[in-house]
């Protein structure tokens, strides 16, 4: 058979190639277990080779078509067991999005159902206490410690110095320059929310909290339910109604429910987190703090705003759609196709309109950026001289005190490596690391793959300095690494080079819970998980750029990822201000992959 003569054909070539792998192995006195690895491979290569050709002599014997028809299905079935798929089957039940169920839950209104909730062991590195009733528990250390919401960076203790550590310069500062983002749960803690001057209540709370324990004030999340009336509800979401407000607080999964009154919804009650500070009041009421003497509660993230809207091109510059219908041709009503279309015709439409916009943006606002174009609100500044002694809303109940937030009121990712598709069918991973998005904030969140050990350290060193075209990635056995920027968060099992690996994300939900998302690697590959947690600010992207060389694999796929995530935020903007939607970014992640090129044969990787 013509089949049979073309592998043998090839076969010559891949023994040549083994026979000059070997003699590299043995010149270069590579370690004696990357030479049994060659001998291991060059038997399943001939094994399998002899396999096929056997199929392919049944095949060209056959004396009826029944004979035949067995032969073939024989020499497919074989092949297609040797075959690595390179897709995840499509299972409906996890798409790689989701859109929120607009489900929430109510509020919980009394102490004994917050109780039930956070328990005193919830975490046993998180310190709950509780409200006696009458006097709020006394400061400790634990409300001054730096966590993994509450980062104490420098340039949070740089903040706090040029507030002179004064807590109503620090509250002033935090409302009156920390955009509200509408979300709920941890996400960004309080260094990526001080980067982008944005946050959601518990990333508000977070970078309030750090920069008062910088300045040595004891202070604490404060989590309970609030009610607030509904037309503060509606300016602080940037909505139009209240049943836009409710209608957002149920995507974003916020507990809560309307207070009616008349028939109307007059107020919202909702849980919510602010800070309690212990401060000098009494009797400077915050003004000047020396030391402290009572617990003020503090909220940063609840603001009323005023609206500005973007500058609309396409009024100034009206576009001619006359003259575009009339490059189209005539149709039916029920013509779903439309032929002879001028596209010369329409092509010189659009670069007319294209110098039209530009001369107008020239002439009358040469500084207009993409983001001017989009409507924005502006946080209406408070300048009080003393911290006030309550909250701007009414305080249903205090429900619990944490000087660290617990588990379940914060995002975080769960990455998972199996060796087989039946390992992750049953779950039994072969790594399994878990890391908060607070932690990962706008750092590199990375995998990449480490020679398994010495002799594949020194074995694949010395390829990579040798004059060969090609890496015969079946010597090289190799562990895939987490690394959050340059540290190492954790290492996984030995596996060879080129061969499959089957990965799973899983983003921890305080809402909606796990959403997994499954996908197939291979070893050896290049992997940056880009995160996007309430959204990337350009100034973040330009501030990587111009900070960190892109000159390595890695970071050249978090530039990337950083990029795409600004870019998708920029015109899912554009786009919900075309429709009059409110858009909010929940937490989101894409896999990055710098991927290996390998060539196979009979399912055992051969060589890059």
């Amino acid at each position: 058979m013509a089949l049979s003569a073309q592998i043998q054909t090839h076969d010559i070539e891949i023994l040549s190639d083994f026979e000059n792998i070997e003699a590299h192995i043995r010149d270069q006195n590579l370690p004696d277990a990357i030479l049994e690895r060659h001998f291991e491979t060059v038997a399943h290569y001939s094994k399998q080779r002899d396999t096929l050709l056997d199929h392919l002599d049944t095949i060209g014997n056959a004396n009826n078509n029944r004979q035949l028809r067995r032969g073939t299905d024989e020499t497919l079935q074989h092949l297609e067991s040797l075959t690595p798929s390179q897709h995840v089957p499509l299972d409906p039940e996890h798409l790689p999005f989701r859109f929120p169920t607009g489900e929430a839950r109510a509020p919980l209104e009394t102490k004994a159902d917050f109780q039930k909730r956070f328990p005193s062991d919830i975490n046993a590195k998180t310190t709950v206490r509780r409200d006696s009733g009458k006097t709020n528990p006394k400061p400790n250390d634990n409300d001054l410690a730096a966590t993994e919401d509450v980062q104490i960076t420098p340039q949070i203790k740089a903040l706090a110095q040029e507030l002179e550590h004064q807590p109503l310069k620090i509250y002033k500062w935090v409302y009156n320059n920390i955009a509200f983002i509408s979300s709920y749960g941890a996400v960004k803690g309080s260094a990526l929310t001080l980067e982008t001057k944005s946050g959601n209540a518990f990333d508000t709370a977070s970078l309030l909290i750090a920069l008062l324990r910088a300045s040595g004030i004891h202070a604490r999340y404060v989590y309970g339910t609030v009610e607030i009336s509904a037309p503060k509800v509606i300016n602080w979401l940037k909505v139009s109604d209240v049943d836009a407000a409710m209608e957002l607080l149920s995507q974003i999964g916020i507990p809560h429910r309307g207070v009616r009154s008349g028939g109307t919804v007059k107020y919202i009650r909702m849980e919510h987190i602010w800070v309690d500070a212990w401060v000098d009041y009494r009797p400077s009421r915050g003004a000047r703090h020396r030391k402290g003497d009572s617990w003020v509660p503090m909220d940063a993230s609840f603001k009323q705003h005023t609206f500005h809207k973007g500058v609309k091109l396409e009024e100034a510059v009206p576009f001619d759609q006359q003259r575009l219908l009339a490059a189209i041709p005539a149709f039916e009503e029920n013509q779903d196709w439309i032929t002879g279309i001028d596209e010369q015709q329409i092509e010189t439409l659009f670069d007319e309109y294209d110098a039209k916009l530009q001369t107008y943006v020239d002439n009358n606002q040469p500084d207009l950026s993409l983001a001017d174009t989009i409507d924005s609100y502006a946080i209406i500044p408070i300048n009080w001289p003393t911290l006030a002694a309550g909250l701007p809303y009414r305080r249903i109940v205090k429900g619990a005190l944490f000087a660290t937030l617990p588990d379940s009121l914060r995002y975080s990712l769960t990455i998972k490596f199996y060796n087989s598709v039946s390992a992750q069918r049953l779950d039994n991973p072969s790594l399994n690391h878990t890391i908060s998005l607070p932690s990962v904030s706008n750092q590199r969140l990375g995998i990449t793959y480490i020679p398994a050990t010495t002799n594949d350290a020194t074995a694949l060193a010395n390829y990579r300095a040798s004059d060969s075209e090609t890496l015969p990635a079946y010597l090289f056995n190799l562990k895939p690494v987490i690394k959050l920027e340059d540290t190492i968060l954790a290492t996984g099992t030995l596996m060879g080079m080129g061969q499959q690996q089957y990965l799973t994300i899983i983003i921890n939900d305080p809402v909606y819970g796990m959403m997994p998302q499954k996908s197939i690697v291979t070893v050896g590959n290049e992997i940056v998980i880009g995160v996007n947690g309430n959204g990337i600010p350009s100034q973040l992207v330009e501030k990587r750029f111009a900070q960190v060389d892109s000159n390595t694999a890695a970071e050249n796929l978090h530039q990337t990822a950083l990029n795409f995530w600004m870019m998708h935020d920029l015109y899912d903007d554009l786009t919900a201000q075309i429709h009059k939607v409110r858009r909010v970014r929940l937490p989101s992640v894409g896999l990055f992959v710098s991927p290996l090129s390998v060539r196979y044969f009979f399912g055992r990787q051969r060589d890059l």
